[in-house]
């Protein structure tokens, strides 16, 4: 797999999953993830999904989604 050989950082493996977001989306989170120093979005929304990062609930964001 593309990730065969690198180290295990959790305590668990991983393994793909597919999301939908726009072509902006996706390159924001690109640009994200090298800009905090991530190793790619994967571990990014790892971060996410673990917690790590405060996420603003969507009643206090200004846009519809």
């Amino acid at each position: 797999t593309y990730h065969e050989g690198r180290p295990t950082v959790w305590d668990e493996s991983t393994k793909a999953h597919g999301i939908s977001v726009t072509d902006s989306a996706w390159n924001g989170l690109k640009q994200l993830s090298r800009d905090r120093g991530y190793r790619s979005i994967s571990d990014l929304i790892e971060i996410i999904g673990r917690s790590y990062i405060e996420i603003p609930e969507k009643k206090d964001l200004d846009i519809q989604i």
